[in-house]
């Protein structure tokens, strides 16, 4: 049953959310259902080590969220369409 709920969670947030949403709630994901479910011990340096994971991919994502707001910004809807995270 745990497995079923992991795979079900799993799925919907792939087939819900975009890409970008997918890379910072993912790790965020996993830690909390072991924790919760296969009853995983999670120490303070495996939380800084997550924090670490979604600030580097927030720092890599970085200039392509601020291209994304500049063209939606200047109504350019195909050129917003154009840039993807």
């Amino acid at each position: 049953m745990k497995k079923l709920l992991s795979i079900l969670c799993c799925a919907v947030i792939l087939l819900s959310v975009s890409s970008c949403t997918k890379q910072y709630v993912n790790p965020v994901v996993a830690v909390i259902l072991g924790v919760a479910f296969a009853h995983e011990n999670i120490s303070l340096l495996q939380l800084g080590g997550l924090l670490v994971i979604l600030v580097s991919v927030l720092l890599i994502n970085w200039e392509k969220y601020r291209r994304v707001r500049k063209t939606e910004k200047s109504g350019s809807p195909k050129e917003a369409a154009v840039v993807d995270c």
